[in-house]
């Protein structure tokens, strides 16, 4: 297992323009990314306590809120602060684990989920792949507790 204080050193050595902190056992990373050399700068915040699975977000995203409800492999995404929570990986499926490095796994995958936010926002079809989290509201849901024969539902 990394201790809080060598995720933070390796996010800083790799990202050395982000910023982050330790306070209350939460570990806190913000850095700028780019997915290319010509794509725009997009910010991204995470949170890491020890024996949880790192939380990621998109922040500062300027969109309608509309578009917010419709980006796909998201966690949530809230219009009036601006984020978007990343799906980034299945915790269960022991993709990542506390003895990984957040900087060599979730940053990259960040990075990746951000280069598949860029074709959907040109094509409307998200083409990274992955198992869609399904909303709350729909899991709750009558239809979906039947049986989804289309998958309405599991998009949002």
């Amino acid at each position: 297992m990394l201790r809080l204080v060598d995720q933070k050193t390796d996010l800083e050595l790799m990202y050395p323009e982000s910023k982050a902190n330790i306070k209350n056992g939460v570990l806190t990373w913000v850095g700028v990314v780019k997915t290319g050399p010509f794509s725009k700068k997009y910010t991204i915040k995470i949170e890491y306590r020890i024996g949880k699975s790192p939380l990621t977000w998109l922040v500062n995203e300027k969109l309608d809120s509309e578009t917010y409800m419709k980006i796909p492999h998201k966690y949530n995404a809230d219009f009036n602060a601006g984020t978007v929570q990343l799906c980034l990986y299945k915790p269960g499926n022991k993709e990542w684990m506390k003895h990984y490095s957040i900087a060599k796994t979730i940053v990259p995958w960040a990075i990746e989920w951000l280069y598949y936010y860029e074709i959907w926002q040109i094509t409307g079809d998200w083409q990274g792949g992955g198992a869609h989290p399904t909303p709350k509201a729909c899991r709750n849901s009558d239809k979906y507790k039947e049986k989804i024969e289309d998958n309405k539902c599991m998009r949002g």
